[in-house]
């Protein structure tokens, strides 16, 4: 199909309405096509991309009814680019569709929203049962979503630098960041394609889940610390106190330094893995594809390290019982105390120092070497 052609039967298709939205609908399936054209792509396969036409045309009146619908409910729309919070509070619950959220500390100690860029997306602002609400509320009509901004929409929240006890962040796509200061009894954040950057004091549960996005948690507190990401890094830095730390990452790599905890947990697909400066009682270390690199990590109970392909190096590092395992992958490690060596190999070649100690360490590989000394 030629792109007149679309056009053409896209036209039709949406004849129901008035001749301004079919004109801005036609005008962006048009550009979007050119678009494409002008990136070398067949003018077939570019129309392609759009979608068959019956489809197209469903989702512009679904939007074009939303829009209408909305327009006959709206309530208010606010004319300041900020907002005064009188009313003392206790929690604080953010959703969002793509704004940029970001947590600063007052300087008079009162509390305040700022809204920047954010045009026609409506925020309800407003404290209920000692909770913070702010809300997002998108107003656009479909056509004023087409294409890209060219300045990112923010909201900033101005508050005193203590103690509240829960904070939720929810976001599509936009960034979230809170600067240091601020403490919390629990908190989640959570955002789909947006990086994560926080500094904050952790009293019993932080949770952060990006998809894509990175995360940068810098932590104190006794609480546990639990941050995930599908195809973006990961980041825990001091987080000391009995709870556990648990990181995460399908394709990114996976950062943890100056950590005491309970239970250290690291995992990825096929990113790298450096651990330095920890101590708990169990670590677990795990990845496919990735390397691990680990300095000074120190656990009173048992250290696991496994990688599939990828190499594992332990610097300085001790376990009151080891398990290191790769398949292809080769170990090397220099660790702290004697141990009792346990190991196995199908084709690799494994070199380890004849000591006896309480603990055990235990190594196997299929074909890569290994080589342990002790300190």
């Amino acid at each position: 199909m030629t792109k007149q052609e679309f056009l053409n039967a896209l036209r039709g298709e949406l004849r129901s309405l008035s001749e301004e939205d079919i004109e801005r609908s036609l005008a962006y399936f048009s550009e979007a096509i050119d678009d494409r054209i002008e990136d070398g792509m067949p003018e077939e396969d570019a129309v392609a991309e759009m979608g068959p036409v019956k489809s197209a045309a469903a989702g512009v009146l679904a939007d074009v009814q939303r829009d209408t619908r909305q327009s006959e409910h709206r309530t208010y729309r606010p004319g300041d680019d900020s907002v005064r919070i009188s009313e003392a509070f206790k929690h604080i619950r953010i959703e969002d569709s793509e704004c940029y959220i970001k947590l600063l500390p007052s300087a008079d100690g009162a509390c305040c929203v700022e809204y920047a860029n954010c045009g026609s997306i409506r925020h309800d602002c407003f404290v209920e049962n000692e909770t913070l609400v702010i809300r997002s509320v998108d107003e656009r009509r479909w056509f004023e979503k087409l294409g890209i901004r060219d300045r990112q929409m923010r909201v900033s929240l101005y508050m005193p630098a203590t103690g509240y006890e829960t904070l939720f962040i929810n976001t599509a796509s936009g960034d979230i960041s809170i600067a240091e200061g601020f403490a919390f009894l629990n908190a989640e954040l959570k955002t789909a394609s947006g990086d994560v950057k926080l500094s904050a004091y952790s009293e019993e549960k932080l949770s952060i889940h990006s998809s894509s996005g990175d995360i940068t948690a810098s932590v104190q507190g006794p609480g546990s610390v639990k941050a995930d990401s599908m195809s973006g890094d990961v980041q825990i830095i001091g987080n000391t106190g009995e709870g556990d730390v648990a990181a995460e990452s399908k394709s990114g790599d996976v950062k943890i330094e100056s950590v005491q905890c309970s239970f250290l947990k690291a995992h990825t697909l096929s990113g790298d893995m450096i651990i330095s400066d920890a101590a708990c009682i169990t670590a677990n270390i795990n990845t496919v594809s990735g390397d691990v690199c680990a300095r000074k990590l120190v656990a009173s109970g048992e250290l696991n390290a496994e990688s599939v392909s990828g190499d594992v190096k332990l610097t300085q590092c001790d376990g009151a019982n080891m398990y290191l395992k790769t398949v292809s992958g080769d170990i090397a490690a220099l660790l702290e105390s004697p141990k009792r060596f346990v190991f196995s190999t199908v084709s690799g070649h494994i070199s380890v120092p004849q000591t006896f100690g309480e603990g055990e360490c235990e190594i196997r590989t299929i074909s890569g070497n290994a080589r342990i000394t002790v300190k």
